[in-house]
C-alpha cells in the first residue's frame, strides 16, 4: 500500500475500496497522510463508525504541518465558547460547538467527503451523545481534550495532535461503552 501512495505524485483524490479493512484502513490513512483527498468505500456501515476515529487522527496530523494562525484563532474561540456554554449549563450549545471545533478542522483541509462520513457516523451515536453530554465531568473533559489538540496544533507538533485526538475520541467512545453498560 505504501508503493501505491508513493505513486500517487500529485494531489489527487483516491478512491479506496474496503476503507474498513486493514489493508483499506491503511491506504485511508497513508493517503490522507500523503494529503490526498480521499472517498471510503464502505461495504458495511458499522464498521465504519467503529473506523472513523482514524480518519479524525490523520486529519489533525496532515493539520498540523500546514495550519494558519486564523484557523487556530477560530479553534481557540469555539472552546471558548464551549467553556462559556458548560458554565451558562446550555449543553444544546456545548454540543453545537464540539461539532463546530470537529467540523473546522476537516474544512480546513478540504475533506469534504471524510467531514460528510465522519458526521454520518456520529448521528448514528446521536441520541446516546445527547444523553451523556450533560455529565457534568465529561464536558470539562472534552474543553481540556480540545485544549490539548489545539496546543499541539499550535506547536505544529504532528503526532502530538494524533495523540491528543486519539485520546480524545478513546475518553469520549469509552464514556458512551459505560453509559451503554449502565443502561
Amino acid at each position: 500500500h505504501r508503493t501505491i501512495c508513493k505513486r500517487m505524485t500529485s494531489k489527487k483524490t483516491a478512491l479506496i475500496t474496503g476503507a474498513t479493512g486493514g489493508i483499506g484502513g491503511q491506504l485511508v490513512r497513508q493517503a490522507l497522510d500523503a494529503g490526498h483527498k480521499v472517498t471510503a468505500v464502505v461495504r458495511d456501515r458499522a464498521r465504519f463508525d467503529v473506523s472513523h476515529p482514524a480518519l479524525e487522527v490523520a486529519t489533525v496530523r496532515k493539520l498540523a504541518s500546514e495550519i494558519d494562525e486564523e484557523t487556530l484563532d477560530r479553534l481557540r474561540l469555539l472552546v471558548s465558547y464551549q467553556a462559556a456554554a458548560v458554565a451558562a449549563g446550555d449543553v444544546e450549545e456545548f454540543y453545537l460547538q464540539d461539532v463546530r471545533f470537529h467540523s473546522t478542522l476537516f474544512a480546513k483541509l478540504a475533506f469534504r467527503r471524510v467531514a460528510e462520513a465522519v458526521e454520518s457516523a456520529r448521528s448514528h451515536t446521536e441520541r446516546i451523545r445527547r444523553l451523556l453530554l450533560p455529565t457534568p465531568r465529561r464536558n470539562p473533559e472534552t474543553i481540556a481534550e480540545h485544549e490539548a489538540i489545539v496546543e499541539e496544533l499550535t506547536r505544529r507538533n504532528a503526532s502530538g495532535a494524533a495523540e491528543a485526538m486519539r485520546a480524545h475520541l478513546a475518553n469520549g467512545l469509552k464514556q458512551l461503552h459505560k453509559f451503554a453498560a449502565e443502561r
